[in-house]
């Protein structure tokens, strides 16, 4: 979770998370959906070595049988909406797709003129590439809102800064 080997830039030293926002990657540890094959029936799979940490807590299989109201009916809503969010991204990516207003970029992070670390093949959005799409395409964005995205993502870029 960082960009030096051997620094974390999320968690400190005792364990501690200091980021604002954990990942829904790590939040759905250890569990994952499986897909069936068809693209809309899952299964819940999990990684053993993250159900044994050694600390007490809620069984993930309850004496009652009732997993629905336990950790591993939490876990199924959780991976139930990843699921969802990544789809709906996905069709959200679609129209920038099309556009071709995505670019392969280097992030080139740097601290007091020295570069700390290069990172390649980050897509972003070119802003030049949106400001020459058509005026039809951009209503259409700034009715579907997919604009207030593409603005936002142009401005999120900035926070490359703070990783240097």
């Amino acid at each position: 979770m960082g960009l030096q080997q051997g620094c974390n830039s999320c968690v400190r030293e005792d364990g501690k998370w200091m980021a604002q926002y954990i990942p829904a990657h790590l939040r759905r540890y250890p569990f994952v959906l499986g897909n069936k094959g068809n693209g809309a029936d899952f299964f819940i799979m999990a990684d053993i070595r993250g159900l044994d940490s050694g600390f007490e807590g809620e069984p993930v299989f309850p004496e009652d049988g009732n997993w629905k109201d336990g950790v591993l009916g939490r876990a199924e809503q959780f991976l139930v909406s990843f699921e969802r969010e990544l789809s709906a991204t996905h069709e959200v990516m679609r129209p920038l797709q099309e556009a071709d207003v995505l670019v392969s970029k280097t992030m080139t992070l740097s601290r007091a003129d020295e570069v700390v670390a290069r990172v390649s093949n980050v897509s972003v959005l070119d802003p030049d590439r949106v400001a020459a799409l058509d005026d039809a395409t951009l209503a259409a964005w700034v009715r579907s809102g997919l604009m207030q995205l593409v603005t936002l993502h142009i401005e999120s870029q900035r926070n490359w800064e703070r990783l240097g």
